[in-house]
């Protein structure tokens, strides 16, 4: 049998509401750009050269490498790169989060009621990286920190609010 309670137990444990989004992102295509502008600025966005036989994609990709930067290069002097603006078979990390409200309305008579809400961002406490350093030096220059990730964001964040209405 079902137990039905009534007065302020009553009034607890009934009327609470429960809401959520979740989202997951696989990464978005990279795009990467060389380290220096060498066009004296007459072109003001430049693509970086691809190098031909070289697998961009590196065999289990991390912050400490997430893509192989030697697959590219600065363009020359006065060219635009002919590599793509971005590169849509090589992916950034992707975004995940969950977030969860919890909200109860408590009534006080006919006029007045304490509202309590419970909201958490990113419930699970989900790490997201950073994207890597897309800049590409040239080859007597290299951005040694090209296709490194530094970094994450995403902690959980807890906000809760009391509020009387009257």
């Amino acid at each position: 049998p079902l137990v039905r309670l009534s007065g302020w137990g009553g009034a607890l444990v009934r009327g609470w509401s429960i809401t959520g989004t979740a989202y997951w992102n696989d990464g978005t295509p990279l795009a990467l750009h060389p380290e220096f502008n060498n066009t004296g600025e007459v072109l003001p966005t430049l693509n970086v050269d691809v190098v031909a036989g070289v697998n961009p994609h590196v065999a289990s990709p991390g912050p400490s490498q997430w893509y192989n930067p030697a697959a590219f290069d600065q363009p020359a002097d006065f060219t635009m790169g002919n590599g793509p603006r971005t590169l849509p078979d090589l992916l950034g990390p992707g975004f995940n989060s969950m977030d969860l409200s919890l909200n109860k309305r408590l009534p006080v008579g006919s006029e007045r009621a304490f509202e309590f809400s419970a909201t958490a961002f990113n419930l699970l406490n989900h790490g997201n990286w950073n994207y890597p350093d897309p800049s590409i030096g040239p080859a007597d220059a290299p951005n040694v920190d090209a296709g490194k990730i530094i970094g994450s964001h995403g902690g959980r964040a807890v906000q809760l609010g009391l509020k009387f209405s009257f």
